[in-house]
């Protein structure tokens, strides 16, 4: 009989308890710290949260992309061989965790790359982003972990929101990418309504999942000026058509001492040479009622061209510099029609490969929920010096994220 009435008390406190913690906060470290809620939104996936306690926010991206590239009647004549490249390939597909834990001023984010070309050919580890953000001030907050360098503003924005289906080869060439480190930063310094905000970081300047070893360093610092006030500069189209022009004017200066990357932190590994590379950028976007001007030119130079270990093999820096224009309109339709102009010049001494190249090109997006669901198309015309590799390229992508 005792048996039985503590097997009731139990089943009846199985059935209260819940009720009646949800009812309760919980102070840091206790199993249940607030009541749980969930919800999904388009683009945003699915939201786990806990009062200001927790938020855990998983989403993913799938791009599907096909190309077609051909060489130019000038790169046939030049010596091309006349034949027509296709394919079909999961451009990107990514998983990402974010959230908040214990306080909102203490977030998370890690990304996962799942596809081939989300991976470094020599380094195949899915590990994109993983960082830790903490803003106790307005003014002061730090994020520490694997994350994208801040330099430059197109490579900022998140490959899920650009006009075109990529970057600029401009952007492809001189960003810095992601890399191993720390950096402190504000979003709204001096509480002018998010009209000046900057970064300043160090970082070990080899790119991401590289180490433990480190024998350089990377600095950096960009400052970003708003001065019509916060606007979402993260994604390159107006969807906002707002009716006040909406600008940020951005500068970024970065030195990696030591790197063993050519791109400086990204690119073919050197096999023994090491560089010290400086890099400079400044970043124009406009947005008014549809229409969208980003333009950007950046710089990198190394403090030596080349160097030859004992075995008599030569590794080459890589100097240049790039820029590019970029012109949407997004009317009152969910379509934008885009052109895009960018140029790379080589700054000899430097990397023979490296050639003067010019990219001509437009594009049309279907937003059929923003960025959330989108298919764009590009067409392309690269010029080279090197008459051989100029070419035209085709590209269709579907996107959806969710």
């Amino acid at each position: 009989m005792h048996l039985s009435l503590r097997i009731a008390a139990g089943l009846m406190l199985a059935c209260v308890a819940p009720r009646a913690l949800a009812d309760k906060t919980f102070p840091m470290g206790q199993l249940v710290p607030a009541p749980l809620s969930a919800s999904m939104e388009w683009g945003k996936g699915v939201r786990l949260r806990a009062g200001d306690f927790f938020l855990l926010q998983l989403s993913t991206r799938l791009q599907i992309q096909g190309h077609v590239t051909l060489p130019t009647e000038e790169a046939v004549r030049a010596g091309a061989r006349p034949e027509v490249s296709a394919g079909v390939l999961v451009r990107r597909m990514r998983l990402v965790f974010s959230g908040h834990a214990f306080t909102p001023r203490l977030t998370y984010y890690v990304q996962l790359g799942l596809a081939t070309r989300d991976m470094e050919p020599d380094l195949l580890v899915p590990l994109r982003d993983a960082y830790l953000t903490w803003q106790p001030l307005r003014d002061l907050g730090v994020r520490l972990g694997q994350m994208k360098v801040p330099f430059g503003l197109q490579r900022l924005v998140s490959s899920s929101a650009l006009q075109m289906v990529d970057r600029s080869i401009v952007t492809t060439e001189l960003s810095l990418d992601r890399d191993i480190g720390l950096y402190l930063l504000s979003e709204d310094f001096l509480g002018l309504g998010g009209r000046l905000m900057y970064q300043v970081g160090l970082f070990t300047g080899r790119g991401r999942n590289r180490g433990p070893a480190v024998d350089g360093i990377l600095l950096v610092a960009r400052v970003q000026l708003n001065p019509f006030g916060r606007f979402d500069h993260l994604s390159e189209a107006d969807h906002e058509r707002s009716p006040r022009p909406r600008l940020s004017v951005g500068a970024s200066l970065a030195r990696n001492h030591n790197t063993n990357r050519s791109r400086s932190t990204h690119g073919p590994v050197y096999a023994s040479a090491r560089f010290d590379y400086l890099s400079a950028g400044g970043d124009l976007h406009l947005k008014w009622r549809g229409l969208s001007l980003l333009t950007e030119l950046m710089y990198r130079a190394a403090g030596e061209a080349a160097q030859t270990d004992g075995s008599g093999r030569t590794e080459y820096a890589r100097s240049a510099l790039g820029y590019f224009v970029q012109v949407g309109f997004l009317p009152p339709l969910p379509l934008e029609a885009c052109l895009r102009w960018g140029e790379l010049f080589p700054l000899a001494p430097t990397d023979p490969t490296l050639r003067h190249e010019r990219e001509a090109g437009g594009s049309l997006s279907f937003y059929f929920h923003e960025h959330a669901l989108k298919l764009q198309t590009d067409y392309f015309v690269f010029l080279s010096d090197d008459l051989r590799a100029s070419r035209h390229q085709w590209r269709l992508q579907a996107q959806l994220v969710f």
